[in-house]
């Protein structure tokens, strides 16, 4: 390598070395070359840093578009709860109530159903006491028991739906009473309720049974539902004392029923049996009418009349007259477990109704129409 650099003034004009200053010319080359290389080396590097000003065309662009309702969950895409639950904020119930079709009910998952069920039945409440629309928050009652047929808030706002004065479908209460029941039979409020359903069926005695279990459970816990118990009872039993006190009986009838009950197992019906008698046996619709009476029973009279302004028809039969008719009644009401204590005796297809009571020949009446 070079230890100085060539200048004029040579010798014979021929070229010589400066070495004063060589190495000072080839340090600052390096110098310039080691700082490049530094400048390189920190460009790369923010470069390799930053993110990439253009997307790679290898990588797929992942999709805008949201998942399916209930599919981001793990639902079944069946149904739109967020959707179901916008149109009850909005109050639309007409369109809530086509957010599912009974067909897709065993498709959905639990969750599902159940976000439905408490959606349904906050809207049933809110068309039965906000709005007072008694049918209306009844369908919903019966969309939302399509997913949970044992929730017991629907089933009991049911059973007040049917027992309101719109409706007045008591055999249809007394129905879902009974299930609410199977559900559970220690709930005071359910209690309230299957007495409620018989009382407006004029079933009082019933009536007294289920209400006196709820009642009893005041002495744990006071409240309305207990408070509501206590005064249907009342009502109830006042109720049940009317109906006996309705009841004509005589020491010559009461003789002859005596008897008659005595000798009962061993006497037929003195009759050909009749074709309507096998749809009573069957149940109540389709079947036929018949009133036991004596002479001189104001209350059989207060039957009769209304029947006759029902215009049902009906055979009355004297049993004071007619010593089969007497048979008749007293075996009916041995098959039934009822004690009768007196007339009139109502056999309404496959029922029996001792003592003047509308209410509940009138409900039976309803039946067999």
């Amino acid at each position: 390598m070079f230890e100085g650099r060539v200048v004029a003034g040579a010798v014979n004009g021929a070229p010589t070395l400066d070495t004063s200053r060589a190495v000072c010319c080839i340090g600052a080359v390096k110098t310039r070359t080691i700082m490049a290389g530094c400048w390189l080396l920190a460009v790369s590097l923010v470069l390799i840093g930053c993110p990439k000003s253009a997307p790679d065309p290898n990588v797929e662009k992942p999709a805008d578009q949201p998942a399916p309702p209930g599919e981001a969950s793990g639902g079944s895409g069946l149904v739109d709860l967020e959707k179901a639950r916008a149109l009850l904020k909005d109050n639309k119930f007409e369109d809530l109530l086509g957010v599912f079709e009974p067909d897709q009910v065993d498709g959905m998952t639990p969750e599902e159903r159940g976000v439905l069920v408490d959606l349904f039945h906050e809207a049933a409440l809110n068309l039965k006491n906000r709005l007072k629309n008694v049918s209306f928050s009844s369908m919903y009652c019966e969309r939302g028991l399509m997913l949970a047929p044992r929730h017991q808030p629907l089933l009991r706002l049911q059973i007040l739906n049917y027992l309101h004065p719109e409706m007045k479908l008591f055999g249809a209460a007394e129905e879902l009473a009974e299930g609410l029941l199977a559900v559970d039979a220690e709930s005071a409020e359910n209690q309230l309720l299957r007495g409620k359903a018989a009382f407006e069926q004029g079933e009082y005695d019933v009536a007294g049974v289920w209400l006196r279990k709820a009642a009893r459970a005041g002495r744990r816990k006071r409240g309305p539902v207990i408070e509501e118990a206590c005064k249907l009872l009342d009502l109830a039993l006042g109720k049940q004392q009317e109906i006996e006190s309705a009841l004509s009986m005589t020491r010559e009838l009461e003789a002859m029923m005596a008897r008659a009950k005595k000798r009962g197992v061993k006497l037929p019906i003195a009759r050909e049996p009749r074709p309507e008698d096998a749809a009573d046996a069957a149940d109540l619709p389709g079947g036929s009418v018949t009133l036991y009476v004596t002479r001189g029973c104001g209350y059989c009279r207060k039957a009769r009349s209304l029947l006759e302004r029902m215009n049902v028809k009906f055979e009355e039969k004297d049993i004071e007259k007619d010593q089969s008719a007497l048979m008749e009644m007293m075996r009916y009401v041995e098959d039934a477990g009822i004690q009768v204590v007196g007339v009139p005796v109502l056999r309404i297809g496959n029922r029996m109704v001792v003592g003047y009571n509308p209410q509940r020949i009138k409900s039976l009446v309803s039946k067999i129409r």
